[in-house]
């Protein structure tokens, strides 16, 4: 069983992962001890089929309960902490009004599938379709790995510049806000 005591080590750190089903934290100290840890459940909402969403002051105060809550398993003061470590949502997407700092719409998890027509759009237009047919000859010439990998890329809709142009062509409040200049 772990000491869950107080300890004086000085290089005590916080590990935090903020993930699309679950938000952990730990604490760990010098020598490698889990001194507390916490989880607690992302709240996801799927207002269609394919769409998913995460309510971002939901998030923010589900993040400070899982820090709450691992700080007070791990019997430490957060000054204790030296450094923290963060991992965070993967290409997840949400934009807000420059001037206010409100956000236009809840958080676009990387599973969200909104935006496919216009991932395969792009993913079919000239543009890749020219790269990657130059690509399979370059790599066979040159052998450089680049090339191979440009013949094999593709587009979909976890990538963020997906997601961006698709709600500047389908959410007027954040296709107006960036006509103003307050994306």
């Amino acid at each position: 069983m772990e000491d869950k005591t107080k300890t004086t080590d000085s290089k005590i750190v916080l590990g935090l992962d903020v993930g699309t089903t679950t938000i952990k934290a730990i604490v760990i100290s010098g020598n490698g001890n889990i001194l507390g840890s916490s989880r607690v459940k992302t709240v996801i909402k799927v207002p269609e089929p394919h769409l998913e969403e995460v309510d971002h002051n939901q998030l923010w105060e589900s993040v400070i309960n899982t820090l709450k809550l691992c700080i007070k398993d791990a019997n430490v003061q957060p000054s204790d902490m030296k450094c923290m470590g963060l991992c965070t949502f993967r290409a997840s997407f949400i934009t807000w009004s420059k001037q206010t700092g409100i956000p236009f719409h809840n958080i676009i998890t990387w599973k969200d599938r909104r935006a496919e027509n216009l991932a395969k759009q792009w993913d079919n237009g000239v543009q890749l379709q020219l790269l990657r047919l130059i690509s399979g000859p370059a790599y066979m010439i040159t052998r450089n790995k680049i090339h191979q990998l440009h013949r094999n890329y593709h587009l979909d809709t976890t990538l963020c510049n997906v997601k961006l142009s698709w709600m500047l062509k389908n959410n007027l409040e954040v296709s107006q806000a960036a006509k103003k200049n307050d994306l």
